[in-house]
């Protein structure tokens, strides 16, 4: 009887801060503040002179805590430490144009989509001999530009496996070893590599298909059940209402990146 009332200590012990845990929507709501991690990656978040965060997703996180009634913290992060950041809970959700993909899935939870992205190449014509089909870029003299930890880095792997592909920390970096001819071609999520090719005739978009469409969602630590029961309800409401469509037009349509001239209205 000693040991079995020992036994059923234990497994309170093991189970009580297991469940304490398990509500980080009621932690969320008690601490006033809800901490999103976001990498700079226009036009979904970028931090203005002074750090202040816009974008895409800053705007819909800021409806989401407004809802919520409590105060928005972006936790600026490289794209390919949110999902680490995540599950080690430094942060409690991440919204960053985050792909769903099974090797994600098995370390954090994904809401219901509520967005879609296109992963395309951008190739730089003068350097290639005017128009690029994709068969051109699998090649070992072909130098591709790609940001880590992305669907775009996947993609360019598997597309083409010949070729030389460099994986920057930013988005930028990566722009930028195009455009200064290290790199023939950049993959990446839609719509950076058209907004690149607008900017620049040296430019265009590689292939009439995409090379890979993705969906995205909000990413919450495992075991979150109510936090993600909530999500996926908000996401309904707000895509009813049209907050989401009219936030996507608003950054999407503008072609840039650049700020939308009108924000939308809850």
């Amino acid at each position: 009887m000693q040991l079995l009332r020992i036994a059923l200590c234990l497994v309170v012990v093991a189970v009580v801060p297991s469940m304490a845990r398990a509500d980080l929507l009621a932690e969320i709501r008690s601490r006033g503040v809800l901490r999103v991690g976001m990498a700079e990656y226009a036009p979904w978040m970028t931090l203005a002179p002074g750090g202040k965060p816009t974008g895409l997703e800053v705007d819909i996180v800021e409806r989401l805590a407004g809802d919520l009634g409590v105060r928005l913290q972006v936790v600026a992060t490289p794209f390919d430490a949110l999902v680490d950041r995540l599950a080690a809970r430094d942060v409690d959700m991440v919204a960053s144009n985050l792909s769903i993909t099974p090797e994600r899935a098995l370390r954090v939870a994904f809401s219901e989509p509520y967005g879609d992205s296109e992963v395309r190449a951008v190739a730089r014509t003068d350097l290639l001999g005017g128009e690029v089909t994709p068969e051109q870029l699998n090649d070992e003299s072909i130098a591709i530009a790609t940001t880590v930890g992305t669907t775009g880095a996947q993609t360019a792997a598997e597309q083409f496996p010949m070729a030389q592909i460099t994986e920057f920390a930013t988005q930028d970096e990566a722009a930028k070893a195009l455009l200064d001819g290290a790199a023939k071609a950049l993959v990446g999520s839609t719509p950076y590599p058209e907004t690149l090719a607008a900017t620049d005739e040296r430019l265009a978009i590689v292939g009439d298909q995409p090379l890979r469409t993705t969906v995205e969602a909000f990413a919450v630590p495992q075991g979150e059940l109510i936090f993600l029961t909530f999500l996926d309800n908000w996401i309904d409401a707000v895509t009813a209402e049209g907050f989401i469509d009219a936030t996507r037009h608003a950054w999407l349509d503008q072609g840039d990146g650049s700020e939308p001239a009108a924000a939308p209205q809850p």
